[in-house]
């Protein structure tokens, strides 16, 4: 069979890698990698098998231009949301009568006081940069405090600030092919009889910025000390122990991390083999690398700002008989020594679940056991709640003001989704963390936006009255979609307590036969299936960690529910419920 070439991120100024089908032997030798590195590109092999590997041949003489794209970013899913959202309006714009109820985005406008100020800072001139700059029973000083492009930003630089990328040395298993060649080459060279040094002087032929992201070690965290460092990996049992460590002693002085050479004594300790490095960090999930525990059902961007940062999204799981809430023993018997960051969102975006003072409180004693732990509270939508619920800000329990990142903005609460305007508040050290990433990449939230924000601030405790105009409507939308879909047969909900989403379990329809459409076997096909028949709009559950749900936003007028619910049950009735609820 034809060779297989790895072209995202395998061409090299002096040698390509390309995959062999076995029995097929490697020029300079060859060395055996599991099986699921190839499904991840599609190169599959049989179950069970290993792909014999690794050529390394002379490139092409033509000229091509190189577009691969960093692993990083390849590791990352796009969001559903907005996949949906463009789709419908891509329809909607071809003349679809499409129902788009996808979006998290109120349909109200921006209260008049806050769009004036914001026309006043325009007529006013406030069109200049501004700085990177108590409520809740919690207070910040202005250094605390970093107003930013959104929350989304706020929460991707939190994540970044304050979860080491390639602090275990090991990449995310989600793109480790696409460094596997490059690494298989050194392999290759090594067991080919080619010298330590001779090893080293191939890989510096190739030690450009952009071949040093190909080793996969993450070039824009991680020096090129750091990368010659884990090359010696794959050969470190050439050397002796006393040039080992003579190498080890040399790496510290030049500044490489501790935390790293140290890890190359224990490799070195353990004795591991040239091959095993092959399979080395292949399991289902990364054990070096630190870990961010999320509760699902989960906001859909968490696990992938998680992966950009090179942390692993862990996910606890919760049940909607539980209202979506997630159970501290769970968590207690999830965390580990690894656990850097806890990401709590209250009220819930997707399923509307406010977390009671009580339960958080019993977090808090699970949290405040672990030194390393810190929580990132999401707390977008405090202001749109259901009585008699009401908001916590976790920051505000005892021994957790020191630990917590909170982030807020301006989007959902004062329907300002355009505006741009998010904020994260904590601890100096954390925040200035933050604001060096900041301003290295979009520097301040744009002026106009702030001056909007301050007005929106000025409203009063919770927004005001213009804010509780607009919470009444989402409650009234809210009762209207609970008592509609409490009428279908086998349909689970926890009513909503807070934000403008309905997580509504539609599993027991799965299995079920679609005329001219085929069989609905999860969330997505029955999200296409009611865009196809019932021309909605509405988001598969599992783009937030459960399959058996689907999100439906009721930021949209009631009129626009009501026929939106009316399409639903219409496309329902040739379904039958294949699972007895």
């Amino acid at each position: 069979m034809a060779a297989t070439s790895l072209q995202t991120s395998n061409t090299f100024t002096a040698a390509r890698v390309q995959f062999k089908n076995p029995p097929q032997k490697a020029s300079l030798g060859s060395v055996s990698f599991p099986s699921h590195y190839l499904h991840k590109k599609g190169l599959v092999v049989e179950s069970g098998k290993r792909a014999q590997a690794v050529t390394v041949m002379a490139s092409s003489s033509e000229m091509q231009v190189d577009v691969s794209l960093s692993p990083r970013v390849n590791s990352v899913k796009p969001s559903k949301t907005v996949a949906i959202t463009d789709q419908a309006t891509a329809l909607a714009q071809a003349g679809v009568p499409v129902i788009r109820l996808a979006a998290g985005e109120p349909d109200f406008d921006t209260p008049a006081v806050i769009a004036e100020a914001g026309i006043n800072a325009i007529r006013e001139g406030f069109t200049r940069y501004t700085p990177n700059a108590e409520e809740n029973g919690i207070s910040y000083t202005p250094d605390q405090i970093l107003v930013s492009n959104g929350a989304k930003q706020s929460i991707l630089q939190a994540v970044i600030a304050v979860c080491s990328p390639g602090d275990e040395v090991a990449a995310s298993t989600s793109y480790q092919l696409e460094l596997l060649g490059w690494h298989a080459s050194c392999i290759i060279w090594y067991q080919s009889g080619f010298s330590p040094l001779r090893v080293t002087r191939l890989m510096g032929v190739a030690s450009t910025s952009y071949q040093l992201e190909l080793l996969g070690w993450h070039a824009s965290c991680i020096s090129f000390e750091q990368n010659y460092m884990l090359m010696t990996l794959y050969w470190f049992r050439a050397l002796s122990p006393e040039t080992a460590a003579q190498m080890f002693v040399k790496m510290l002085k030049a500044g490489v991390e501790t935390r790293l050479v140290s890890r190359l004594f224990w490799w070195a300790a353990h004795s591991w083999k040239i091959e095993e490095l092959g399979t080395w960090g292949s399991g289902s999930e990364n054990t070096w690398s630190e870990k961010v525990i999320i509760p699902a059902p989960f906001w859909v961007s968490y696990p992938e700002i998680a992966r950009l940062a090179d942390a692993n999204p862990v996910i606890l799981p919760t049940k909607i008989s539980e209202n979506f809430l997630l159970d501290p023993k769970l968590l207690e018997s999830k965390l580990t020594e690894k656990s850097r960051l806890m990401i709590l969102c209250s009220p819930s975006n997707p399923t509307g679940s406010v977390y009671p003072k009580e339960l958080l409180e019993q977090i808090a004693k699970i949290v405040a056991k672990h030194p390393r732990l810190l929580v990132l509270s999401d707390e977008i939508y405090e202001h749109i709640i259901y009585a008699p619920a009401t908001h916590t800000s976790f920051a505000s329990l005892p021994g957790m003001w020191e630990r917590t990142l909170t982030v807020n903005g301006f989007s959902k609460a004062f329907a300002m989704t355009g505006w741009r305007l998010g904020y994260i508040a904590g601890p100096k050290h954390f925040v200035a963390a933050c604001n060096k990433i900041q301003s290295q990449s979009t520097s301040g939230a744009s002026s106009i936006s702030q001056k909007a924000g301050v007005a929106a601030l000025g409203l009063g405790y919770a927004g005001g009255e213009a804010v509780s105009t607009m919470v009444k409507a989402f409650r009234e939308r809210r009762d209207f979609l609970v008592k509609s879909f409490g009428e279908l047969d086998g349909v689970k909900m926890s009513e909503p307590q807070g934000a403008f989403y309905l997580f509504i379990d539609f599993s027991s329809y799965y299995g079920s036969e679609a005329e001219g459409f085929g069989k609905i076997e999860n969330s997505e096909s029955l999200c296409r299936y009611l865009l196809d028949k019932a021309q909605v709009a509405l988001v598969p559950g599992d783009a937030f960690g459960d399959d058996t749900c689907i999100r439906i936003s009721y930021a949209e007028s009631l009129t626009t529910l009501q026929a939106a619910v009316e399409r639903i049950k219409k496309a329902l009735v040739p379904l039958r419920p294949a699972v007895p609820v």
